[in-house]
């Protein structure tokens, strides 16, 4: 009867480690999603004027070096 109750003890300890695991691995997706969420929120706000900037600096690049297509 001894031998089962430290099995039992030692499956509980291991159960609760892996329950722990888990959250873990949960708070961390978790984490990252709210990060892409943000990184696409902020590429959105900023990618219309991003892009005016860049075609900017490409038109005076293109303008003084006499290059292009």
């Amino acid at each position: 009867m001894g031998h089962f109750g430290i099995k039992h003890l030692i499956k509980s300890c291991k159960s609760i480690h892996n329950n722990e695991l888990g959250q873990d691995l949960a708070e961390y997706a978790l984490l990252a999603s709210l990060i892409a969420i943000v990184v696409i929120a902020a590429v959105t706000l900023v990618g219309g004027t991003l892009a005016n900037t860049l075609n900017t600096v490409a038109s005076a690049m293109t303008g003084v070096a006499g290059g292009g297509s």
